[in-house]
């Protein structure tokens, strides 16, 4: 099997509020991960904070630095494939090449979420989640959106960096959601 490094990097970017060195300094900073891939897929890890160009509002941000990230993922794995198990392998792959850094939730989507496992880094447990995610017998009319908003209220914990990987087939239902 291919097995290709994450790299995944923190920048450190300044909103710059003034022209002077001591409003910089005091400049609201703002920490920002990201993967950087080289054009044969291989990761990158020795960029320069010259190496980036960072804006918000169309406003370009000072870099400060770039470091290869040591805040562990928290993610929460959503799975929609109606049942039929179509993406089990992907998952265990995934799970293979992050379970190191990372906690996993394995959440099942047939008509309603279902968690498969709860956050964890044990391969004996996420083993056994992956086995759940097979065939599952076929069902349609799940509620995405909803289990997209329940993996936010679980997915957030500190000293995490939290994600939220959803895997779909496009089979589910419309959604009573209203944006806020």
């Amino acid at each position: 099997m291919l097995r290709r490094p994450l790299a995944a990097l923190a920048l450190v970017a300044a909103f710059p509020l003034a022209d002077t060195m001591a409003a910089a300094r005091q400049a609201p900073r703002r920490t920002i991960y990201f993967s950087a891939f080289d054009d044969k897929g291989r990761a990158v890890t020795d960029l320069q904070p010259a190496d980036l160009a960072v804006r918000a509002g169309g406003k370009p941000l000072e870099v400060i630095q770039v470091e290869p990230a040591q805040t562990p993922l928290r993610v929460s794995v959503i799975v929609s494939d109606a049942g039929t198990g179509g993406f089990q392998q992907a998952v265990a792959t995934f799970i293979q090449m992050v379970r190191e850094r990372a906690e996993i939730e394995l959440i099942s989507l047939l008509t309603q979420p279902e968690v498969i496992t709860n956050f964890s880094s044990d391969p004996a447990v996420l083993r056994e989640g992956v086995r759940r995610l097979g065939v599952r017998g076929r069902q349609h009319g799940a509620q995405l959106m909803e289990a997209i908003e329940d993996a936010t209220k679980g997915v957030v914990a500190e000293g995490r960096r939290p994600v939220i990987l959803v895997l779909r087939v496009g089979v589910e239902g419309t959604t009573p959601l209203v944006g806020s």
